[in-house]
């Protein structure tokens, strides 16, 4: 088995580093790496040399306990995946909702800028009626006081 190192705090082979690629004897790692490793492909090529010991043999009560903490991990890493999907799942609908009232919220100051728009344009023109309203009351003063001897 292939594993590329996670964590040193385990008998690694001297020189290793986070990121080397060891390989085990065998199809499983010894209980002192299980939480410090992740499997890698057969096609990894391993970067620095681990020898086990040809005499070791996993005890039966370690190898449950192993299988159980694996079985655990995996687990644990599909319910995190889970939750991953859950999570981006939300993400997206709180921007669509976001994007929404954005957009309501332009179009209700495009609206209100029209709106503002033609306000000012029929007060423009209420104000050009009333100048010239004046304007004309002003000339029929003038018209007047000259014909009664002013100025």
């Amino acid at each position: 088995m292939k594993a590329r190192i996670l964590a040193l705090k385990a008998p690694w082979p001297q020189g290793a580093k986070v990121g080397d690629v060891v390989e085990f004897a065998g199809d499983h790692a010894p209980g002192w790496a299980i939480g410090k490793f992740e499997r890698v492909g057969d096609d990894a090529t391993p970067t620095v040399a681990f020898a086990e010991k040809a005499d070791a043999v996993e005890h039966p009560e370690v190898a449950r306990l192993r299988q159980a903490a694996e079985h655990a991990a995996q687990a644990a890493a599909a319910d995190l995946d889970k939750m991953r999907e859950a999570f981006t799942a939300e993400t997206r609908n709180l921007k669509a909702d976001h994007a929404a009232q954005v957009a309501a919220l332009e179009a209700r100051i495009a609206q209100a800028e029209a709106g503002s728009g033609a306000k000012l344009q029929e007060l423009t023109d209420a104000n050009a009626k009333l100048a010239a309203e004046l304007a004309a009351e002003k000339a029929a003063h003038a018209t007047t006081s000259k014909a009664k001897g002013g100025k």
